[in-house]
C-alpha cells in the first residue's frame, strides 16, 4: 500500500475540502476497518473514496500544502481524542502512513497537473510551507509513537 493522498474540494458539509487516499488498497483497508477507525480518519478530514489526481507517488500538488498541513494537524488532534487500542485497522499501517506523510514533497511546477476547467490558486513559497508540513508530520509521528508506546506494539495498531 502507498499512503499518498490528494486534497479535493468538498461538495457539501462543513469542510471546504477533503483528503482522499490514492491507493485503492488503502481505501479498501479503511472501508473494512472498524467504525472507530473510519470515524477517526473522517474527523481528521479524510474521505472514504479514492482520489485520482494522477500525481506520482511521494508527491502532492503544491497548491494544497496549506490543506495538507491542516490535515496533519487534525490527525494529531484526533490521536489525542480517540482511543484506538484494539481497533481493527484491516491492514492499514499507521507507521507507514506517518512515514509517507513526512516524506511527501511538492510536485515540481513543470510537472504540476494542468486542468483548464479548474483554476488552481497560486502556490505559496514551497520552502516555508514544506517546513510547516514536515513539522506537522513530525508532530503526528511523535503522537503515533507515544500512542504505540503507551498502548502497545505497532502490530496492535494495524
Amino acid at each position: 500500500m502507498y499512503y499518498d493522498f490528494d486534497i479535493h474540494r468538498h461538495p457539501d458539509g462543513d469542510a471546504d475540502y477533503v483528503a482522499l487516499f490514492r491507493d485503492p488498497k488503502v481505501i479498501a483497508a479503511l472501508q473494512g476497518s472498524s467504525d472507530m477507525v473510519r470515524v477517526f480518519f473522517e474527523a481528521a478530514g479524510f474521505g472514504m473514496e479514492q482520489g485520482q489526481s494522477g500525481i506520482p507517488a511521494g508527491y502532492f500538488d503544491p497548491a494544497d500544502e496549506d490543506h495538507i498541513a491542516e490535515v496533519t494537524e487534525r490527525l494529531a488532534r484526533a490521536f489525542a481524542a480517540f482511543d484506538l487500542k484494539g481497533e481493527d485497522f484491516n491492514g492499514f499501517n499507521l507507521a507507514d502512513f506517518a512515514e509517507a506523510l513526512a516524506a511527501a514533497e511538492p510536485l515540481p511546477d513543470e510537472e504540476a497537473p494542468k486542468d483548464a476547467d479548474v483554476a488552481m490558486p497560486e502556490a505559496p513559497p514551497v520552502q516555508s510551507w514544506s517546513r510547516a508540513i514536515a513539522s506537522a508530520a513530525v508532530q503526528v509521528a511523535v503522537v503515533i509513537a507515544l500512542f504505540a508506546i503507551g498502548k502497545g506494539a505497532w502490530t496492535a495498531l494495524g
